[in-house]
């Protein structure tokens, strides 16, 4: 139990980490963005100023080949976030994932030990736990089998059979 529990501690923080870096990155492309466009307003606006043509085709290539820059650094960081956004998904599926299996262990716990504090009630124990692939509808399911459901499952079983 433990092992789940350091797991989900983990990635939680984990989890933390990727979104800061996530909002950094972002907030980075905001202001590479707003350079960018505070550049091309300026060229713009130099343009009108001066008839249309650049004062020098050297000065013209230099900020042609910042703003390549920019938009290369700008496409650079789109894919980086991108990227942290389905680390980020991922991360939470998985914290998502270990919260349902900690919660179906605490609840199987508890009942166990309901079960044994009463007087000639039987304990439930758990023989299988499985996760069901995700369905069309993507959420994955979680079985649990206990003794009882187990013995009942043999009963149906072998009165099939004959």
């Amino acid at each position: 139990m433990d092992d789940w529990h350091d797991k989900y501690l983990r990635l939680r923080d984990e989890h933390n980490s990727l979104k800061k870096d996530y909002e950094e990155k972002r907030r980075e492309v905001e202001t590479l963005n707003v350079q960018l466009t505070k550049i091309e307003n300026l060229l713009k606006a130099k343009d009108r100023r001066e008839g249309g043509a650049y004062t020098s085709s050297l000065a013209r290539q230099e900020n042609e080949k910042i703003i390549k820059q920019l938009y290369l650094e700008k496409a650079a960081l789109q894919g980086r976030n991108v990227d942290l956004e389905k680390r980020n998904k991922k991360m939470m599926d998985t914290v998502q994932k270990l919260k349902n299996t900690l919660k179906i262990e605490r609840s199987a716990k508890s009942s166990v030990s309901r079960a044994s504090g009463k007087a000639g009630a039987a304990v439930k124990t758990i023989h299988h736990v499985s996760m069901r692939p995700a369905s069309a509808g993507g959420q994955e399911t979680q079985m649990v089998r206990t003794s009882a459901e187990a013995e009942d499952a043999g009963g149906l079983l072998g009165q099939q059979s004959t």
